[in-house]
């Protein structure tokens, strides 16, 4: 027997990913990622990280609930670990928006996030 699904309603694993967006200081924050990477490892392995970095932000347009929300921001943000950064991002409907990428030394604190969504 055929499951039955209200008429218009995809099933979650079928539903479109979001849209992602980078604002200009996470941008900024992949670039300088990068660089460093290059400096000290080289160009192949600070693009290997750079690509796990954008692996890790396609995750969160899939299934940004396995992001928890962190209410104690505003607006509220997810976190996603990445071996030693910190992706922070905002969600809604259509799109993630990454508002930085932080080294996991660094303060997460909000009055440092730039043009925030």
């Amino acid at each position: 027997m055929p499951l039955r699904g209200k008429p218009g309603r995809r099933p979650p694993d079928m539903t479109p990913t979001r849209q992602i967006y980078k604002q200009p200081q996470a941008e900024q924050d992949l670039l300088d990622i990068w660089h460093y990477s290059a400096q000290h490892w080289g160009a192949a392995k600070a693009d290997d990280y750079l690509d796990e970095l954008l692996a890790v932000l396609q995750k969160i347009a899939e299934q940004p609930a396995a992001y928890p929300l962190q209410m104690q921001y505003s607006p509220p943000v997810r976190f996603a670990v990445c071996n030693r950064h910190l992706l922070i991002t905002t969600t809604d409907a259509t799109r993630v928006t990454l508002i930085r990428v932080l080294h996991q030394r660094m303060d997460v604190n909000p009055d440092t996030w730039d043009e925030r969504h």
